[in-house]
């Protein structure tokens, strides 16, 4: 049996259980330090984070002597390391809610290994909230009393923030759901007979190719910057975590570690579309955002929604229209601007049956919008905005937005209107 090829699964690494110097090998490791001796109490050379690529030479018992980086030569774990980079597919969550069984908290190495898989905003974030974790008991009890959040500068982190100041690029197969599921033609019908128009394939052909920017799902800065085919780079630290108390109680700190609020810049901004009920076509580029407003804040009021991001120096494309706010029916993004300076939009006014709070049946207007942004008499989206019986209110104002993918329609977003009375 060939040695090399047995394995010993340990926690989260598959490790070479026997190794032949001179090797490749990789840090599978969260964040290692190199010793200059076998032993945990040798002085440490570097920190390397997942996916290090180093050179083995020897093994020592437990350790091995490798060769890193810039020729740096020491001793890590032997389980610390594998034959390949590791892969999203390699990580294991302790339990399905993610979280270590002995303490309750997220597990810390696993948001850390997967920024270093691969670097991006969205792995940054969810590696700086995991570090919350990292304070006591007794500490999360003086942040309260002191009113004041309690952090420290962490080796690990700082090296994230710097490689998000280098610029990270995004795939698309990593953060948008590419495949296209048809929306049945029985189920949209049940409720709206010939609500969907009959197409073929027109100026969509993938999933990523336009992000709808709507109040629930806002695309977050990995897809976008998915979308823009550039790179996303941390530009400025604006301020640090404050603590704050709720507006019906509560206290809460916000921000990610030791970040509440920062601003990152695209290499290749995106464009912003904003259309209205006469398919006039806003056009705007958003170089940057600010990220930050809403982190771990769930105390807001009704009718606000939690943004992820915010753009920052949004500028209008020359010689498009401009629309006023509360004009637009529909924004989304594109990484390039379309060439209509106007869509096509044909209007339909349909009754719908429903039901309402008491158990009546009743007749409702629903509103269909079939948008051709191409103006090649294929509509690329349906919008339908509608109402249904609600609680407080007697009527809720619901929408769905459908995009023609390859001449398939596909369910994208649907929402409804918050009751505020």
């Amino acid at each position: 049996m060939d040695l090399k090829g047995i394995y010993l699964a340990l926690g989260l690494t598959l490790i070479p259980w026997l190794s032949v110097a001179g090797e490749s090998q990789w840090i599978h490791g969260a964040w290692v330090s190199l010793h200059a001796g076998p032993e945990t109490a040798a002085e440490v050379r570097a920190q390397w984070p997942t996916n290090t690529p180093v050179r083995l030479l020897r093994r020592q018992d437990t350790w091995c002597e490798v060769e890193g980086p810039s020729a740096q030569r020491g001793f890590v774990p032997c389980d610390q390391l594998g034959d390949r980079p590791l892969a999203f597919a390699d990580l294991k969550l302790p339990n399905p809610s993610g979280t270590n069984p002995a303490t309750g908290h997220h597990s810390l190495e696993i948001p850390l290994q997967e920024f270093w898989i691969s670097p991006s905003w969205d792995r940054f974030q969810a590696a700086g909230l995991a570090m919350n974790d990292l304070l006591s008991p007794e500490q999360q009890a003086r942040e309260l009393e002191e009113r004041k959040p309690i952090r420290w500068k962490l080796p690990e982190f700082e090296a994230m923030k710097a490689r998000m100041r280098e610029g990270i690029s995004v795939s698309s197969k990593e953060v948008i759901q590419l495949k296209v599921h048809p929306v049945r033609p029985e189920v949209a019908n049940a409720y709206l007979p010939d609500g969907l128009p009959k197409i073929r394939s027109s100026l969509l052909q993938r999933r990523d190719e336009l992000l709808i920017d709507g109040p629930i799902q806002q695309p977050t800065l990995d897809q976008m910057t998915a979308l823009s085919g550039g790179r996303l780079r941390l530009t400025n630290l604006l301020r640090g975590p404050e603590y704050f108390d709720g507006k019906h109680g509560g206290q809460y700190i916000t921000g990610f570690w030791d970040i509440a609020e920062a601003e990152i810049a695209w290499e290749s901004p995106p464009i912003r579309h904003t259309l209205d009920t006469d398919g006039l076509l806003a056009a705007s580029h958003i170089p940057g955002a600010l990220v930050g407003d809403y982190f771990d804040d769930p105390d807001m009021g009704c009718g606000v929604r939690p943004h992820l991001w915010t753009a920052k120096d949004e500028t209008p494309l020359a010689d498009t229209p401009t629309l006023p706010t509360e004009a637009g029916i529909l924004s989304f993004f594109v990484a390039k601007p379309l060439a209509a300076r106007q869509a096509l939009v044909e209007t339909r006014v349909l009754r719908a049956k429903a039901t309402d709070a008491e158990g009546k049946q009743t007749m409702v207007k629903v509103i269909l919008q079939d948008i051709d942004l191409d103006r090649d008499g294929v509509p690329d989206i349906a919008l339908w905005t509608g109402q249904t019986p609600g609680g407080i209110s007697p009527f809720l104002t619901w929408k769905k937005v459908f995009l023609n993918i390859q001449g398939v329609w596909t369910l994208d977003q649907e929402w409804t209107e918050d009751d505020c009375t």
